[in-house]
């Protein structure tokens, strides 16, 4: 939103601004939310980095909705769309300019199993192995956001991926972690195909947005998820 109201037009400047600035917003945003969420005794406890997660986002929504108002009418349908999860960056000079940050993530990411694993033993285990546990959250939280954000600048705002399968994943592979990431990066990428192709088949006047139809598969199942699971998170 900053970009765009700044430059006026995404299409002379979004292949060499754009990624930098997802980039950088998404490192401020998840600062922001684990420095709200962090408590001194519990750390970050997943119920709360959740919560916490879910009402900054409303504050963030928010602000670009204000921000609208200052965008052009062709701006604004465009903004409109991409908050609804419209997949919008999918022609080859913007696959080529995300394309370098999601490889620098992705093996950084797999560089750090070994530590994924022995977090899944606690924090205890971990150190007893010889982790330094701040220095590798602070790498996986970088990563995170840099593929977040990366994703989300040519996706829009499509929900309830990174909560829905990562769940499913772990149900059907257990806690291998290889396995999980492998598998929660197949099921989210054919999730998002079949509701693209859902978009395009359900009406013949417009295209839905993908974003709209992740939500309405996946909102019920988070809500399952929650009920089955009362003391955790999909996440755990």
């Amino acid at each position: 939103m900053l970009l765009m109201l700044l430059a006026g037009d995404m299409s002379s400047i979004a292949t060499y601004g754009l990624p930098l600035v997802a980039l950088a917003g998404a490192l401020l945003s998840t600062l922001l939310v684990f420095a709200c969420a962090y408590q001194p005794a519990t750390g970050c406890p997943p119920n709360r980095l959740l919560l916490t997660g879910i009402a900054l986002s409303g504050c963030f929504s928010a602000v670009m909705v204000l921000m609208t108002l200052k965008l052009s009418p062709d701006n604004y349908q465009f903004v409109m769309n991409w908050l609804a999860g419209s997949m919008w960056g999918t022609s080859w000079p913007y696959i080529a300019m995300a394309l370098p940050w999601l490889i620098v993530g992705t093996l950084g990411i797999l560089s750090e199993l070994p530590v994924l694993s022995a977090f899944t033993l606690g924090d205890d285990a971990a150190q007893a192995l010889g982790v330094s546990l701040r220095r590798h959250r602070l790498i996986l939280m970088a990563l995170a956001a840099m593929l977040a954000g990366v994703s989300v600048a040519l996706s829009g705002a499509i929900s309830f991926v990174g909560l829905i399968t990562p769940n499913l994943a772990r149900q059907l592979v257990g806690s291998h972690q290889r396995y999980q990431l492998i598998l929660a990066g197949l099921l989210g990428s054919s999730l998002l195909l079949a509701a693209d192709t859902l978009g395009k088949l359900i009406t013949t006047t417009t295209e839905l947005p993908v974003g709209v139809l992740v939500a309405v598969i996946g909102a019920p199942y988070f809500i399952y998820v929650l009920v089955k699971k009362p003391t955790g998170t999909p996440g755990n």
